[in-house]
Order: C-alpha cells, then sequence, then structure tokens
C-alpha cells in the first residue's frame, strides 16, 4: 500500500498539537508526535540516492542513536530494520525511508490502514525547504496563531524564553521562515489559522480531509474522548474545541508585553489577517526590550543551525534540554 506522507508544522504553542490529536481521530490518519529524526538524519541521508541494505542499516543503526526513538516506536532496532529492509526497490529515496518508519510507529497505535502517515513537529518549520525538497510527494499543513496568545502561551510554560521581546521574534522569524517554504511549495501546503479551527471546525477539517485525499468523518470532532500523549502543557486536547480560547490576549492583564509584541509582530501579524494591537507601553525599558531581541535572535539562529551540526553533537544538545519521552 502507498502511503501518504503528512507534517504538521508551525511555531509551537500554534496549535499542531491540538490538530494532530484530531487527525489521529480518523481511521486512515496517523499523525505521531515530535521524533525529530527526519531532520536530525537529514544532514547525512537527506541527498542519498543509493539506498543499498548497508546503507538501510546504517540508517537503523543512527535513528536507534536518538534516545527517544525506541520508546517512540516501542519496537527493538532489529525488528524496524528487519522492515526496511524487506521494503525492497520501494525504499530507494529519503522520503521512501522516513515513510516507512512512520509506518512502524502507525503500525504500533493499531493504524496498519492508516493512508497518511506522518509527523507533527513545530522545528521542522525551519527546515521545512530542505524537507519538502527531499520529500517530493509528502504534504505540509502550516498552523498560525496570533502572536500575541503564542507568546502568553509559552510564558505559562517552561520549554522556551520567557522574555516576551525575544518569543515575539521568534514567532516572526519562524513564521516568515515556514511560510517563505509555504509559497515556494504552494501546491503541497496548506495554511489553516487555530483561530478558523476553533471558530469552524467542520468547514477547516473537510477542508483538511480534501487536501489530504480522505473522506471526512464526524468523529474528528470527538477526539477529546479517547486523547493519546497527554502531557501537562497540551491537556486542552482532552476538551472540546471552544471558540472563546481564540484571541486570549484580549482578556490578558499583561499590557506591556503585549505592545512589546505589537511593536514587533504587529505589521507582519497583519498580513497574516490578524488585527492590530496597541504598541504604546513600557515593557520595562529600551534596552529590557532591545536584549530580549539579541536574546530571541540567538536562540533561533542556535536552532537553525543544530540540524546542520553531526548527529552525536544533535543529539547531545537535544538530550541536555529536552525531555525525551
Amino acid at each position: 500500500m502507498q502511503r501518504r506522507l503528512c507534517l504538521v508544522t508551525g511555531r509551537g504553542r500554534s496549535g499542531t498539537w491540538l490538530l494532530s490529536a484530531i487527525l489521529n481521530y480518523h481511521p486512515g490518519i496517523c499523525i505521531a508526535p515530535e521524533a525529530e529524526f527526519a531532520a536530525m538524519l537529514y544532514g547525512r541521508y537527506g541527498s542519498e540516492r543509493r539506498w543499498r541494505d548497508a546503507t538501510l542499516r546504517r540508517f537503523c543503526c543512527d535513528l536507534f542513536r536518538i534516545p527517544r526513538m525506541q520508546k517512540w516506536l516501542k519496537m527493538e532496532q532489529e525488528a524496524v530494520e528487519a522492515r526496511l529492509l524487506e521494503g525492497g526497490e520501494r525504499l530507494r529515496s529519503y522520503e521512501a525511508v522516513c515513510a516507512a518508519v512512520y509506518a512502524c510507529y502507525a503500525d504500533r497505535m493499531h493504524k496498519a490502514g492508516a493512508d497518511v502517515i506522518g509527523e507533527k513537529n513545530p522545528p521542522y518549520t525551519l527546515c521545512l525547504d530542505r524537507l519538502l525538497a527531499s520529500m517530493p510527494s509528502a504534504r505540509v499543513i502550516y498552523m498560525v496563531r496570533d502572536p500575541r496568545d503564542v507568546v502568553l502561551s509559552f510564558q505559562n510554560v517552561v520549554f522556551d524564553l520567557n522574555s516576551a521581546a525575544a518569543l515575539a521574534y521568534r514567532w516572526r522569524y519562524y513564521n516568515r521562515k515556514g511560510l517563505e517554504a509555504v509559497s515556494r511549495y504552494r501546491d503541497r501546503c496548506l495554511l489553516l489559522r487555530f483561530e478558523d479551527l476553533l471558530s469552524q471546525p467542520e468547514t477547516e477539517l473537510r477542508r483538511i480531509c480534501e487536501f489530504l485525499s480522505v473522506p471526512y468523518s464526524d468523529g474528528l470532532l470527538r477526539f477529546y474522548e479517547d486523547p493519546q500523549h497527554v502531557r501537562d502543557w497540551n491537556v486542552k486536547i482532552t476538551e472540546p474545541l471552544d471558540a472563546g480560547r481564540a484571541y486570549g490576549w484580549k482578556r490578558s492583564s499583561k499590557r506591556d508585553d503585549l505592545a512589546i509584541v505589537n511593536r514587533i509582530c504587529g505589521a507582519y501579524a497583519c498580513t497574516l489577517g490578524y488585527e492590530e494591537g496597541e504598541s504604546e507601553g513600557d515593557g520595562g525599558g529600551w534596552c529590557r526590550e532591545r536584549l530580549g531581541l539579541v536574546t530571541g535572535a540567538a536562540a533561533t539562529l542556535a536552532e537553525r543551525l543544530l540540524y546542520r551540526l553531526p548527529l552525536r553533537l544533535q543529539i547531545a544538545i537535544l538530550y541536555r534540554y529536552r525531555t525525551w519521552d
């Protein structure tokens, strides 16, 4: 069976967890949580043209060097290697090999018959051009959300920066970078606003199903009845969709932080259909805002360079600041 590959991405806290939870309620779709192997192994295998058995074995060995993979797949390395080798002539491209790994995940989630398989991963935004170039049949659903809500959401979790200026810079850079790729590969990408998913879910989900060439299922809106991979930071996937969650920044008392976000992201956010906000406010002073911008730029540069490092360095860096579960 020829399965179609789909990546769900966009700046973090823009609804990628929510969308993947919804899509996974479709019997024909299996979107895995963040595995990152497609980006981490791209430098070594992305341009590989001769996928011999020895290459597949080396790929599998590198795959299982990534700490997350054994828990993620719940399969032994030998079993995955055997699956890849069974693929024979079909696995002669980076896209096909990655799809075979996603198929292993779909099988362990009891979705062996899924037509659409793939992964949700916000960091893929920064290397989306390379991934789309190496996966010529893959589809991408790119999510955007009002920058003020994204910044406020990040300030409530512990896995990114806390400065409003730094987070605003990162929202702007991520979306500019990601949407450049979306524009370049527009026939294979679908842009989805988080707010539209909340306010008109059936319309947007029908659009997504058409994009992925699968029939619409009424059961998609019951995703919260049996969600997978629930964590403290994505607990909303256990609740029905609520249009009231959109534009929460309007109820926030962090006026200075919102002013900073408006100054940094306002003009670009308007091009994505978000209303302009008040940009007057102190926010801790000019120096603090500039320091936040520098911090955000440095963190983003580090992330941009990460996937270009040797695999052992990628693993060492990610293992120090992420939870691999």
